[in-house]
């Protein structure tokens, strides 16, 4: 299990290239609508920087600011949701119906209780997927703003302390 990997997917990136990794038992109980969102979600988290951001910090040992882990999963949201409004090919006109069918499709996979009220965490999720895929309120996410200054703090961090490594024994 790649660093606080949870939910259907979760993307890394390390030293072979940038990855996507999927929990089947979850993807195979939900529809091509939400295979997609949750597909557009993770690569956006390359698109914008998030997993070279997120292991340069882990192997210099960095504080992440407060605010990142949530903007980080706002922004891959909404990502997704313009995602899917250009990709408009594949499914069509989507509703806020269907979104919201979508993602509670995936809640309910990981284990949501289907006998109780949508967590609020969840229904904001939906709204931010929604209103990026109409193009209200949201403007489009960019890359996370010092990438770059972290990758040279990395390559500066190299020459006076090795890279964590984890190995297994089997």
């Amino acid at each position: 299990i790649e660093y606080k990997q949870s939910g259907p997917a979760t993307a890394i990136y390390n030293e072979l290239g940038a990855y996507i990794l999927y929990n089947p038992a979850v993807i195979d109980q939900i529809s091509n609508l939400g295979r997609y969102l949750i597909l557009e979600h993770e690569r956006a988290h390359h698109r914008l920087g998030h997993t070279l951001f997120t292991k340069m910090h882990r192997e210099l040992d960095m504080k992440f600011p407060r605010f990142y882990e949530s903007e980080k999963e706002k922004d891959a949201d909404c990502e997704a949701g313009y995602s899917l409004k250009e990709d408009i090919s594949y499914f069509g006109i989507v509703t806020s119906a269907d979104i919201k069918n979508a993602m509670t499709e995936i809640y309910y996979a990981l284990g949501g209780d289907q006998d109780s009220f949508l967590p609020t965490s969840l229904l904001y999720r939906i709204d931010v997927v929604n209103s990026c895929y109409q193009g209200k309120i949201y403007s489009r996410p960019k890359p996370v703003e010092g990438v770059l200054e972290v990758f040279e703090q990395r390559e500066k961090g190299l020459m006076i302390k090795p890279l964590k490594r984890c190995l297994l024994y089997t």
